[in-house]
């Protein structure tokens, strides 16, 4: 075993600050476009995004699980994205409410973006 070399590369690891979420009202101002990441949650694969986000003049890691609806805050996000053509450089406010596992997110710069979308599926 190379012995510098693991000495090396844990002095070099730095721990990410996540950003988790309680109920109330963020203003959040992203700074990275989001790269596909995943993680193991008991053996089975989630995907998700990693953003870098700035809170209060703090920098945060923000990871988001993948939704499949415009419901999810990965949805919303991805309407939002969509629409301004980016996500980096955009402030937006987000709505938490609920506890633990029973969250729900609302991004409240998405939502003209998603009922326009609810409003063209209702005239199909």
């Amino acid at each position: 075993m190379d012995y510098k070399k693991e000495y090396e590369t844990l002095k070099a690891y730095e721990p990410k600050d996540y950003f988790k979420t309680n109920a109330g009202s963020y203003k959040i101002t992203i700074l990275t476009e989001p790269e596909n990441t995943n993680y193991d949650d008991d053996g089975k694969d989630v995907e998700q995004i990693e953003l870098q986000i700035s809170v209060k003049q703090k920098v945060y890691y923000w990871t988001i699980t993948k939704g499949l609806s415009f419901k999810s805050l990965y949805g919303q996000l991805m309407a939002l994205g969509n629409a301004k053509g980016k996500l980096r450089e955009l402030t937006i406010t987000l709505l938490v409410t609920g506890t633990e596992k029973n969250k729900t997110h609302v991004v409240l710069e998405a939502l003209p973006y998603i009922e326009t979308l609810s409003n063209a599926e209702d005239n199909v």
